[in-house]
């Protein structure tokens, strides 16, 4: 009985400390690939024009309201570190069919930065914003739609500028 006590001390002194860290649980996989955003800015076409793609997630559709084709972006700019509206578009008001973005797909748009008499945008640092992306569309019921988080909805920072209005 003493030789089989000691055997089993031996073997439980060799196994090392156990892990008793907690298991994840909860984080679906398509989750921990999905990215840090579904926009991402692309070369500019030109002095005035932006180009940047919109991806959807592989197990997602995103629906991006519209009028007509036209849609809500702007750029923003860090304002004392946060990020703050620098210029939006200016669309009709008008409700066409959503844009759809079926999983996995991406679209890349090319659209121009036009600025009123009193606007301009200095040389600086910006970000692409996406308004009105949403991840259902039901047609007859705009608030019941699911909006993509903001951050989801921004590229990455980019040099830009200075613009004026012509």
């Amino acid at each position: 009985m003493r030789s089989n006590l000691l055997t089993a001390c031996l073997a439980l002194a060799a196994c090392g400390p156990q892990d008793t860290t907690p298991a994840r649980t909860g984080t679906p996989a398509a989750a921990a690939t999905r990215p840090a955003s579904l926009v991402s800015a692309l070369p500019p076409a030109g002095a005035r024009t932006l180009r940047f793609r919109l991806t959807a997630p592989p197990d997602q559709a995103l629906y991006l309201d519209n009028c007509n084709g036209a849609f809500s972006w702007g750029l923003e700019r860090q304002v004392a570190g946060e990020w703050k509206p620098a210029w939006i578009v200016a669309t009709d008001a008008c409700h066409s069919a959503p844009i759809v973005l079926p999983p996995a797909e991406s679209r890349v748009f090319e659209e121009a930065v036009t600025l009123g008499a009193d606007e301009r945008l200095p040389a600086d640092s910006y970000r692409i914003a996406i308004h009105g992306l949403y991840t259902t569309h039901d047609g007859s019921d705009h608030a019941a739609n699911t909006e993509v988080p903001h951050a989801l909805r921004t590229s990455a920072p980019f040099a830009f500028g200075p613009l004026t209005a012509r």
